[in-house]
Parts: structure tokens; sequence; C-alpha cells
């Protein structure tokens, strides 16, 4: 894949929806051809739509994309009021590791308030090369 593809996605805060996300994004990237990073992102989706489930129980937008066959781009939006924030690393506890799963998959991720919700974002893959001068 040479060029720049995206696709957005709804799913209602079901259980099923962190299944029918994973299964969504793996099946798009795979038909973009873009599979290098398919498992990767795969598991960061999962964490951030259960992360909806658990803390804003609302509807899921998410949104993909990608650039060349190596650059991923991932939003997860809700419109829950709550905001995003990591918990200190408990080796004993039962969860609370979603986001700092996302930070180690990711070469980048953020959470950016809306005017309804907030959306996390991630990015896997190399960096587009910057240009040489001349």
């Amino acid at each position: 894949m040479s060029t720049s593809v995206s696709e957005t996605f709804a799913f209602e805060p079901t259980q099923g929806a962190p299944f029918n996300a994973r299964h969504q994004v793996a099946d798009t990237l795979r038909s973009w051809g873009c599979t290098q990073h398919v498992d990767e992102v795969v598991l960061a989706v999962d964490e951030l739509v259960t992360n909806v489930l658990l803390h804003a129980a609302a509807p899921i937008r998410l949104t993909l994309y990608a650039s060349g066959e190596d650059k991923v781009w991932v939003e997860v939006h809700d419109d829950g009021t709550g905001m995003i924030t990591t918990r200190p690393d408990d080796l004993e506890a039962l969860s609370g590791r979603g986001l700092h799963i996302v930070e180690q998959i990711s070469s980048s991720w953020g959470v950016v308030e809306e005017r309804q919700g907030k959306s996390v974002w991630f990015e896997v893959g190399s960096p587009e090369p910057s240009p040489t001068p001349n």
C-alpha cells in the first residue's frame, strides 16, 4: 500500500465491543496490506475499548488510519465525562495496566479532551522520513 487510507467504526458499549473492535481492526489492516503491526494495534485497541466500557459506558467511535505499510494511527473516542489518567504501576493490581500497555506498544500516544467526551489516540510504526535538504 503506497497511499493513505482510513476508516471509522462505531461500537455500542456492550461486552462484545472489544471483541468486535479487535476483529474489525485486524481484518481492515490486513485488507489494506498493512500487516506489520496488526498484533500490537489489536492489543492496544482492546485495552482502549475496554477502558471505555469500564469507565465511560458510552458509544465508541474508532478511527483507523494507515500510511504506507508501516505506519498506523488509531483514535478511540467516547462521549463520557471522565478524564483518562494512568495509574501507578502495581504488580498486585487486577487492572489498571491498559494505558501502560498502549504506551509501551506505541511510538506516541495522547488524550484529547473534546467538547463532548475525549479521544485517546496512538501511533505505531516508523515516522515518515524527514525530507533531506538540497
